[in-house]
């Protein structure tokens, strides 16, 4: 046997590693968080839509709301531009729980991405 050669067969995955101190390591949750996020975004627009009647100025959010939908929807969002537009989202309906409640479900899920 010679040390420094080796045949192992046909190797096949993900994460795979070989040799003294190898180290792998697999984040196959990316995708389900990232869908999470989403299906969060959609739960606050359709809140949006039912309490817009309740916010002084709901035209306000479009914008907002364009770009954290585009952040989510790029495939890798920038933590920091999403954190300030939901902080930002948030504040402006504050006074509405029930939008305040999906905007801090919607941070959660975007928490979890990073």
């Amino acid at each position: 046997m010679n040390a420094g050669n080796f045949e192992v067969g046909d190797v096949k995955g993900n994460g795979i590693a070989v040799g003294h101190g190898a180290h792998a390591a697999v984040n196959v949750g990316q995708p389900v968080r990232a869908q999470e996020a989403l299906d969060r975004f959609d739960d606050l627009v359709r809140v949006l839509e039912r309490h817009a009647d309740e916010l002084p100025e709901p035209g306000e959010l479009r914008r907002p709301l364009a770009l954290v939908r585009a952040e989510l929807a790029g495939g890798s969002p920038d933590r920091f531009t999403l954190g300030s537009l939901l902080a930002a989202i948030g504040a402006s309906v504050g006074g509405v729980a029930v939008i305040a409640e999906a905007v801090d479900r919607l941070q959660q899920a975007v928490v979890a991405l990073f």
